[in-house]
């Protein structure tokens, strides 16, 4: 190769190189831009997940709350209920103190008739006491069945508010693995773009530095350098790796 070749293939893959250098460095602003938007694409899918998250939480505490009001109301009903037990035991008891004062009259209806009727009756003031005894504890039971069918009323809506809530939140669950997918999605195509980005720094320094290398060697030769001093064999073996970093990255070879 004589040296007015050299000079013109080194030419060559100076253009060649500046149009290659114009492609990349367009490739590299367009993948900046890229991993800008899945940035902030990303953030949204943060964002939306510790949303969620509180969210969850505080559903979670709702449901906690419901719990304790729920132990609460059935701790009340089973006293409600043990006050009655202990209530008809007590009222057995006076009606078995009224079968025993008034054995002379004796039969279960004449009990039942001073308790509901007993005007008229000839009765002692123990009976009195123990009939009006009998009276207050049946009010009593009443107002007890009364609070306990009220409190299973409002036990039944805690239960279907409560399910309620444990839907939403198994809701909440597959939106936060949902989500948490496409997070892990961005962030490899983050990554995936860097790693682009980065092959494509790479190339563009290489270009850069052949178009460099030819350029020095023009103006040497410029400078009344013989090329011969520079060597032939230099520029053979520019052309030879300028060629590979082409085929290895799918340039097209003009020159």
């Amino acid at each position: 190769m004589d040296e007015v070749s050299a000079i013109k293939i080194l030419n060559n893959i100076i253009n060649s190189t500046t149009f290659e250098v114009s492609i990349i460095e367009s490739k590299i602003e367009n993948k900046n831009e890229e991993i800008k938007q899945e940035i902030i694409q990303l953030k949204k899918i943060t964002d939306g997940i510790v949303s969620i998250e509180e969210e969850m939480k505080n559903k979670n505490k709702e449901i906690e709350d419901f719990e304790e009001k729920e132990a609460s109301i059935q701790s009340e009903m089973e006293d409600l209920e043990n006050d009655i037990s202990v209530m008809d035991i007590e009222i057995q008891d006076c009606a078995n103190r009224i079968k025993e004062e008034d054995s002379d009259r004796g039969s279960v209806g004449d009990i039942l008739n001073h308790i509901f009727n007993p005007i008229g009756s000839m009765v002692s003031d123990l009976i009195k006491e123990l009939t009006s005894n009998i009276k207050d504890l049946m009010k009593k039971i009443e107002f007890n069945q009364s609070e306990i069918k009220r409190k299973k009323e409002e036990m039944g809506k805690l239960k279907s508010n409560q399910e309620e809530f444990d839907k939403s939140i198994i809701d909440l669950e597959m939106k936060i693995n949902d989500l948490m997918g496409t997070e892990k999605q961005f962030e490899n195509n983050i990554k995936q773009l860097g790693i682009e980005k980065t092959n494509s720094e790479n190339v563009l320094l290489q270009l850069k530095q052949v178009k460099s290398r030819c350029k020095q060697i023009i103006e040497d030769s410029e400078q009344d350098k013989d090329l011969l001093n520079i060597g032939i064999n230099l520029v053979d073996e520019i052309i030879t790796k300028t060629k590979e970093l082409y085929i290895n990255n799918n340039f097209k070879i003009d020159f």
